[in-house]
């Protein structure tokens, strides 16, 4: 038959493995983040925390309303 991909399993992409591995660290250290400082009120953490309410508050201005 011509015209017809074989169906299966995807093609494999390194990128997708190295993407995961990179969001799993990420998700890792965020939550490591969290229950060190809660709060963000130490050193890079308060910066962190500044810039994040910063955009927060960026975002919040497109919110839909109620």
């Amino acid at each position: 038959m011509t015209g017809f991909r074989q169906s299966g399993l995807p093609e494999f992409k390194a990128a997708d493995l190295i993407r995961e591995h990179l969001l799993v660290q990420v998700r890792d250290e965020a939550f490591k983040l969290l229950e060190d400082d809660p709060g963000f009120k130490s050193g890079d953490n308060l910066l962190l925390k500044e810039e994040l309410q910063a955009k927060s508050m960026n975002i919040s201005k497109f919110k839909a309303p109620n």
